[in-house]
Order: structure tokens, then C-alpha cells, then sequence
């Protein structure tokens, strides 16, 4: 389980769990947590469809029970006028008009074991006796509601004459129903005498009713998650070159810093594109967001025309395309320039070429606006002899200015030699 930088998860208990453990020892059915690690809880379940109680729910009226107490017999109040006394309704009112009104536990309309409490200490209100399996673990539990608020009704379990768990305290809450159960081990026995038993002496009140009486094989569960607390999220940041005329330039998303663990950012750019690369055609300003989980990051970059520019470089050796051996050596701010003919070495100098002049001729022939791959004719000249001519192809786009001001310059590759002209 992923967790964002500063949040907190809730893990809780499943539901009818009747007792549990967790490893940070909590003893709350649910914890919260914000740390990055392991974390497990140990829970005891009743195993579905093991219920050994006959008629639990008293969907089948009072039987498949003993008790110390007797049916309703009548009287001025109603069925369960006197104490000590028990029947099965759907409603407490029905048996005594001064008890409340309210539904079982089961479903609301069906039937439930209304008692009206007698004040004869450690006598069994219900008892049934199961079969059960050697060493094993079991749930013994019940719902038990008042019926009227007075005295709320004081119950304990009872196995084989034994008291188990803590007594059930009933709700002075009229018709609130509670759940109570306590654990068990068969031990050697083979059967179990089970038992609810009246621990409350008072002659007013004590009136209660009893619902989904249960006794279950337990069975054992934990499960563990691992929670991966996420770094701070990152920001976004955009990266590209110059827009030169004419001509494209890519934008670069990334986030900053580098790491982040997950892989489902989505970028998406205020012209819609999507992927963390956008190819642009004009100048502007564009903006991306980069989503995913736990992330949400924008930025923008203004995007303006390059000049493009770069150094004109003039090679100082080249060789003609398809020639015969003949070479030039050209001057590199103002040393000698040298010539070498059909392999044989001829001076043609020492032509002292004035610093700066090199690039000043380049300047007047490149002069005006160039694409990639268009044809330049530049013109050389050298003191003292006829002017050089080169033809190359520019490499880069972009405005030259001749009048000195600018300083932009553009790399091109040299494609032929024309002969010198006079």
C-alpha cells in the first residue's frame, strides 16, 4: 500500500472478529498509521455454518432449551406478569404492558425470549447441552437488550457448571441490543452443558430479552500489509533550446528532483499533446502539468526566436570533392597562407593576411537570411594573389548581419573548390 508524504491510512479489524492482535500492539480494532513498514494483525473468527445451538434465534418458540424458570403464566400485567417467567414474542409489550416496544435482533420482526427477572441469584435462564470436539476452541455468545430501563439485567455464561468470561451487562438503554461472548477450550469433554445464568437479585426491573444465542469452533486468522510512505513529491521543470527561424525545437518535461518512485506521472501540455516531449513550431509560452499518484506539479517556459547563431569556421586543409591532389591551406587569423599544387609544395607567400579580414570576407558573402542545407558561395581574399572561392552547404539555420554589429555566424561543410578566378 502506497502512502503519500504526510497521510495516514486506517487499518481495521475485520468484522466479527472476537478477539485480536496487532504487532504495534494496539488493542483498538482499528490503528492508524504514517510510518513506512510492515504491519499485521492476529484475529479469532467463529467458523461459518459451526453454530451447535438448536433454535438460537427462537424462530421455533421456546424450545430446544431448559430452564430454571417457567413459561408465562399470566396475570394482571400480562403473560409475564410474574417473576421469574419467560416467553417468546416479536415485541417485549406483548407479554407485559409495562414493558417497551421494540423488534429482535435478528431481523427486526422475529421472535426473541422476553424474561422477567427474579431476584433468586445464580439460577439458569436458558441452558442447552452440544456435542463437541476434543481440544478445540469455542465462542459462546449471545444478544441481550432491557426492557425496561430500571435495573438492567446482570447475566454470566456457564459451561459444565462452570461461570466463564465476565458477566453481560445489559443497556439502560430500552431495546439496544449488545453483543457478549467469552472463549472456551473443550479440553477432554466431549459435551458441553451450556448455560445463561441471572446474577441480578433486584425485585424491580431486571427485565431483559435474549436473541442469537451462539456457540462456535473459533478458527484463526492474521494477514499483514506493508505501507510505503512516498518521498515529498517532486515539482516539474522544462528544458529546450532556441526556437530558430523556420524551424522546430523540443521542450523536455522532467521532474525535479529525479527518482520518483512511481511510474504512472501522466504529462500533459496546455496544447493538449501529452508525453513529457513536445515539438514546437513558434514562440510562446507553453505550460505542462505532470499528474499521477500522489503527485500534481505545473510549470511553463517562454519561448523566444533564437538567432542561432554559431562561429563561421573556415577549415585551414580541405581537399577538393573529386580532385586531383591540389590543396589549399588557408590563413588562421592572419598566419601565412601556403599552397600546395598537384603535390608539389609552390610558396605562394608569405601572404600576410590581416587579423580579422578572414572573417570579414566571409561576412560579405554569407550575408543575408540561410537555411540547412542551402548552397554558399564564400569569397576569400588574399593579398597579393587572386581571390579564393569556397562552396559550401550551411549546417545550421539562421540572419547574418554584414554590418559588423552582430555577431551571429553559422557552421557549413565544404563541398567543392573552384578553381581561383583572377
Amino acid at each position: 500500500t502506497v502512502l503519500c508524504d504526510g497521510g495516514t491510512l486506517v487499518l481495521q479489524v475485520p468484522l466479527g472478529a472476537l478477539s485480536f492482535t496487532w504487532n504495534t500492539g494496539s488493542t483498538a480494532s482499528q490503528i492508524t498509521v504514517s510510518s513506512t513498514g510492515d504491519y499485521w494483525c492476529e484475529a479469532v473468527f467463529p467458523q461459518n455454518n459451526a453454530n451447535q445451538i438448536q433454535n438460537g434465534d427462537f424462530t421455533q418458540g421456546a424450545t430446544a432449551f431448559s430452564s430454571d424458570y417457567v413459561p408465562g403464566t399470566g396475570g394482571t400485567y400480562g403473560l409475564l406478569s410474574t417473576e421469574g417467567q419467560y416467553a417468546t414474542a416479536t415485541d417485549p409489550g406483548l407479554t407485559h404492558n409495562m414493558f417497551n416496544s421494540f423488534g429482535d435482533h435478528t431481523t427486526g420482526t422475529g421472535n426473541m425470549l422476553v424474561v422477567n427477572g427474579a431476584s433468586v441469584p445464580g439460577q439458569n435462564i436458558w441452558c442447552q447441552t452440544v456435542n463437541v470436539q476434543p481440544g478445540t476452541s469455542y465462542a459462546f455468545s449471545a444478544w441481550l437488550a432491557s426492557v425496561v430501563v430500571s435495573s438492567p439485567a446482570q447475566l454470566v455464561f456457564s459451561v459444565n457448571g462452570q461461570i466463564i468470561g465476565a458477566p453481560l451487562l445489559a443497556s439502560a438503554t430500552v431495546g439496544q441490543w449488545l453483543p457478549f461472548y467469552s472463549l472456551w477450550n473443550s479440553g477432554v469433554n466431549t459435551s458441553a452443558t451450556l448455560c445463561i445464568v441471572n446474577q441480578n437479585t433486584a425485585t424491580s426491573g431486571n427485565d431483559f430479552a435474549l436473541d442469537d444465542i451462539t456457540f462456535n469452533a473459533l478458527c484463526a486468522a492474521s494477514d499483514t500489509v506493508h505501507v510505503e510512505v512516498l518521498p515529498p513529491a517532486p515539482s516539474v521543470s522544462i528544458t529546450g533550446s532556441g526556437l530558430c527561424p523556420g524551424s522546430t525545437a523540443v521542450l523536455a518535461a522532467m521532474l525535479d528532483p529525479a527518482g520518483w518512485p512511481l511510474n504512472d506521472v501522466v504529462y500533459v501540455w496546455d496544447t493538449q499533446a501529452t508525453g513529457p516531449e513536445l515539438v514546437i513550431t513558434a514562440p510562446g509560452t507553453y505550460s505542462v502539468s505532470a499528474t499521477g499518484q500522489c503527485l500534481s506539479a505545473q510549470e511553463q517556459i517562454v519561448v523566444g526566436l533564437d538567432t542561432c547563431g554559431a562561429t563561421v569556421q573556415m577549415p585551414n586543409v580541405f581537399s577538393p570533392e573529386r580532385r586531383r591532389t591540389e590543396r589549399h591551406l588557408w590563413p588562421d587569423r592572419g598566419r601565412s597562407a601556403r599552397r600546395v599544387h598537384h603535390g608539389h609544395p609552390q610558396p605562394v607567400g608569405p601572404a600576410r593576411v590581416p587579423r580579422g579580414q578572414h572573417q570579414r570576407a566571409v561576412e560579405r558573402a554569407v550575408e543575408g537570411q540561410f537555411r540547412p542545407g542551402r548552397d554558399l558561395l564564400l569569397r576569400y581574399p588574399v593579398r597579393g594573389t587572386a581571390e579564393r572561392w569556397l562552396l559550401g552547404t550551411a549546417e545550421r539555420g539562421g540572419l547574418f548581419d554584414a554590418s559588423g554589429s552582430s555577431s551571429v555566424r553559422s557552421h557549413f561543410r565544404i563541398s567543392s573548390f573552384p578553381h581561383p578566378t583572377g
